[in-house]
């Protein structure tokens, strides 16, 4: 059984297909593993709560518009 040749063109298509399938890629990992500014704020009250009472939110209190009131304290 003989294999044919791709085409040049053939050929460009699919190195412009995998480069664009690695980048993509490599987009999409950036974009999950980073951690958000959020998850460091919070990690960042976890380690020292004192830094930042402002953001604490106390026992019994609304979550700014959220339709129930927080049951602990915390952030």
């Amino acid at each position: 059984m003989r294999i044919q040749k791709m085409s040049p063109v053939a050929r460009i298509l699919l190195f412009i297909l995998l480069v664009g399938i690695i980048v993509i890629g490599y987009q999409a990992y950036q974009w999950i593993a980073r951690p958000g500014r959020r998850a460091q704020q919070v990690f960042s009250w976890l380690r020292n709560p004192g830094s930042h009472p402002e953001w604490m939110i106390s026992r019994g209190e609304k979550c700014g518009k959220a339709p129930f009131i927080m049951p602990t304290d915390g952030l």
